[in-house]
């Protein structure tokens, strides 16, 4: 069944109508402007394997870096490396709604808590 050529035409102005509202809001609306504030850590800098699983971040800004030497935690000026008990590749971290980092490592789970000196374990 063919489509009458006055249903057709209609169609196409109001898509080329949208195309063109879209394409005239979406420029002026939004520019980009500079450079995206991007920063690479080498292996050198965070001490750690050089490869990395998982990546998460606790409510006060903390990253936790699921590493194949451990837990790498970065607070924004110093990096500190906190092993598995048993050593292990850790390939998951992530944080639930009251903070608590939980690890995933090869046969072990658990999650970090204040040590006796206040750092993580």
């Amino acid at each position: 069944m063919a489509l009458p050529s006055r249903f057709l035409r209609t169609l196409l102005g109001v898509v080329l109508a949208m195309g063109l509202g879209l394409e005239a809001a979406g420029p002026a609306s939004f520019q980009e402007v500079g450079h995206p504030f991007i920063r690479n850590y080498a292996q050198k800098e965070y001490q750690g394997d050089f490869q990395n699983w998982g990546i998460t971040q606790d409510p006060r800004g903390v990253v936790y870096v699921a590493n194949n030497q451990g837990v790498l935690e970065y607070d924004g000026a110093r990096w500190r490396l906190i092993p598995t008990p048993r050593r292990n590749v850790v390939r998951s971290v992530g944080v639930d709604g009251s903070g608590r980092v939980f690890v995933g490592s090869v046969g072990e789970i658990g999650y970090l808590e204040p040590g006796p000196n206040g750092a993580s374990r």
